[in-house]
């Protein structure tokens, strides 16, 4: 979303990575709440976390950090420089030396280390149909892609999955002849560099996710040294990260320095290709599901040699669609209309030395300088004519100290992120080196109107604002409902909204302490629009398995029917809906499945593991804290199968039956499975002695808390995974607000 106005941004956080910035264009931001810095020693993945019961004003973010193997394409084409290096003609053995692609691993001399040069992402849902592969392409020309998975610490974890050079090295090892039939050391060497520069990679990037027999696959588009440009089908098998060689495409260009895909077609598009020299070539690509692949028709945009293509990209409005091309200082402007022709050609000199990173939403381009300069480029097509209007936005960095590298936002625009490292002499040579990554946010762009305006029915790709909304709240110290109807119908919204607001209201308790002086208070308690969430998620839940045969369902589905029956019930009894404000829809949704459910004959239910009474509600008899599934309801034991990496809510292995990806009832992302081995998730059999005494053992816990607020008494229940530890603090909250207006 881009704002009426020009845009004023203000820091929102700052912090440090351990590491030097050797490179631009040094962030990259996933679909999946992710984005990566490149350091010299590896890639640090900051991982959007928000704590929205936290009353820090930090961003939250887990960090986690990447390192690249040393695996180097010139050690794997079948011809060793080291044999015939010092009978190279001088010129020959200067390149030779000078050359890290080509001589890596010299003899008598000191290895090269791997460094990562760029890292970028791919589309959501490769692995596990939700997370991103990340791709980090080094020094040495290795193209590695890292997959993630979660242990059974809770801990995000980042492999090695698959070496796109190594896979092409060792599919061109057959065809390579005997290189010591080659005459002379000089024709050996331009064999030797003829290989490395087939194989060895320059730049990459990824197609759009699209699905091939009930997999998701993405073609890799990997350009290489000799001007080609090889496409690689990508996909996962669990947690298994499969690929296919599909085309190597022969451009008329020279080495390729940056590449970007355009989507066009479900299953085709454009490929944008820039080399060194300067020059910029597009060929159409179609088929990528499928064997009859084809790629053609490459039209030249850009001819002319002068300074390398350091970045391209693709932006569409208005039915027009612009290439961006970032060449230093330049920024070229490429206009086509709906059939793909270039109808206009702009180019704008952005000053201020190199251009270190650009971000894109629709017609607004973000650019950004060495020189910490940020420049606003508002693009508009009349007539067939593309005009650029430059806005600068004043950033508050430290531009006498430091030099940026790159720049991302997220995917609302909630916040952007600049990545920058000190260039003085003494600040070199003074202890450690950081690079420090800042965070700034557009005060024109509101978050709360971001999420209230959300046209989809979930709240997935909106943690950004929720983040940002917190931390913005906190430090301004006002309440995050800002602008919030005071007379809202809750009974009307749906499931999305009410968990909008159910997460606006946890930020409105957080920020209660810090609000200097409070008159109204103009939201629902977090816990009763937790309890209006749960009911929707129990009706739907229900009115899906109750269309389903009975005796079809398994004996986990027919107990957890129980277990959402029961809740309904509770919820009935403790005149929760009264509280919350909410009646003649909530009440029709509710007794149109409760009717069904009441019928029904239910199995005998498992014993508690704690207690080892029968496990008849949400909560267990006498009442003790115990794990639950946030989808069904159902006890967990020991360790479970899957959670949630924003709230934590935990789910039971045998949902994987009824959803795929399994995904949080609260925060709407998919849930990470825990890799651990089945024999630690097995349930209390029917038939198993449990004989441990639910008294001073257990954390004894109330079902039901009264607080008071305008003389109504609420029911307060703690989720399975929050437990206890929020209950005083909200009894305090509840205490302090319930002579506010609601």
């Amino acid at each position: 979303m881009i704002p009426a106005t020009d845009p004023d941004f203000k820091p929102l956080d700052a912090f440090k990575l351990t590491g030097h910035a050797r490179t631009n264009f040094a962030c990259s931001y996933s679909q999946d709440d992710r984005f990566s810095v490149v350091t010299d020693g590896g890639v640090y993945v900051m991982a959007l976390k928000p704590d929205l019961g936290s009353n820090s004003q930090s961003f939250g973010f887990t960090k986690s950090f990447v390192k690249p193997s040393a695996y180097n394409a010139c050690d794997h084409v079948d011809m060793d420089v080291n044999e015939f290096l010092y009978e190279l003609p001088k010129d020959d053995l200067y390149a030779a030396v000078l050359q890290v692609d080509l001589s890596a691993n010299l003899r008598n001399a000191q290895a090269m280390e791997p460094v990562p040069c760029r890292a970028d992402w791919s589309p959501a849902g490769l692995v596990r149909k939700k997370d991103c592969l990340l791709t980090v392409l080094t020094n040495l020309h290795s193209l590695e892609v890292y997959s993630t998975y979660v242990d059974e610490n809770m801990m995000t974890r980042y492999k090695l999955a698959l070496n796109i050079t190594e896979r092409l090295a060792d599919s061109e090892k057959p065809a390579y002849k005997n290189g010591s039939k080659i005459p002379n050391a000089k024709a050996k060497f331009t064999e030797f560099k003829r290989r490395v520069e087939h194989v060895a990679p320059s730049a990459f990037c990824w197609s759009h996710a699209f699905m091939v027999e009930d997999r998701t696959c993405s073609v890799l588009f990997v350009g290489h040294f000799d001007g080609s440009v090889t496409f690689w089908r990508i996909w996962a098998e669990d947690f298994d990260v499969r690929c296919l060689f599909l085309w190597r495409a022969a451009m008329k260009l020279g080495p390729v320095s940056a590449v970007y895909w355009h989507q066009t077609k479900p299953f085709g598009g454009g490929l944008c290709v820039g080399d060194k020299s300067g020059r910029v070539s597009v060929i159409r690509v179609e088929g990528v599901q499928g064997e009859e692949f084809n790629a053609s028709d490459e039209v030249e945009l850009w001819s002319e040699t002068d300074v390398a293509v350091d970045k391209i990209l693709v932006t569409s409005f208005e039915n027009h669609t612009l290439i961006v091309v970032v060449k230093q200082c330049h920024v070229l402007f490429f206009g086509l209309d709906k059939t793909g022709a270039l109808f206009d050609l702009v180019t704008h000199n952005v000053e201020h030395y190199y251009v270190t990173g650009v971000a894109c939403s629709r017609n607004v381009l973000h650019v950004l300088t060495f020189t910490g300069t940020l420049k606003t480029l508002k693009i508009s097509v009349k007539l067939h004519d593309v005009a650029v209007e430059e806005v600068a936005t004043t950033l508050k960095l430290d531009a006498k100290r430091l030099r940026t590298h790159g720049l991302v936002a997220s995917p609302n625009g909630a916040f952007l992120g600049v990545a920058s490292h000190p260039y003085h002499q003494k600040d070199l040579t003074n202890g450690k080196q950081f690079v420090n990554v800042h965070l700034f946010h557009d005060t024109n762009l509101q978050p709360l109107r971001l999420l209230l305006d959300n046209p989809q029915n979930t709240v997935r790709h909106l943690w950004d604002c929720f983040e940002t909304l917190r931390v913005t709240s906190l430090k301004e110290q006002r309440f995050p409902w800002l602008g919030l109807d005071p007379d809202l119908n809750y009974d009307t919204l749906s499931p999305a909204r009410l968990k909008t607001l159910m997460h606006v209201a946890r930020i409105s308790e957080t920020a209660y302490g810090v609000v200097p002086k409070v008159v109204t208070y103009d939201i629902k308690p977090y816990v009763l629009l937790h309890y209006l969430v749960d009911i929707k998620w129990a009706v739907t839940r229900l009115g899906k398995l109750l269309q389903s045969d009975w005796d079809m369902l398994s004996l986990f589905q027919r107990r957890s029917v129980f277990m959402h029956n029961f809740f309904l019930k509770t919820v009935v009894a403790g005149d929760v809906l009264v509280k919350a404000g909410v009646g003649e829809t909530f009440v029709t949704e509710m007794c149109r499945v409760m009717a069904v459910a009441n019928e029904l004959e239910y199995p005998e239910m498992m014993r508690c593991r704690l207690c080892g009474e029968r496990v008849l509600g949400p909560t267990c008899l006498p009442p003790h804290a115990d794990s639950r599934c946030c989808l069904s309801m159902m006890p967990l034991f020991l360790v479970p199968a899957f959670r949630c990496s924003l709230c934590g809510s935990m789910a039971h292995e045998e949902m994987e039956r009824e959803f795929d990806p399994i995904c949080c009832p609260y925060c709407d992302v998919p849930m990470d499975k825990i890799r651990v081995g089945a024999d630690l998730r097995r349930e209390v059999a029917d038939g198993d002695d449990v004989r441990s005494p639910c008294n001073e053992d257990c954390l004894l816990v109330d079902d039901y808390e009264d607080t008071c607020e305008n003389d109504t008494e609420y029911a307060m229940v703690s989720d399975d995974e929050e437990g206890d530890t929020q209950d005083r603090h909200l009894r305090d909250i509840y205490a302090r607000i319930s002579g506010l207006t609601l």
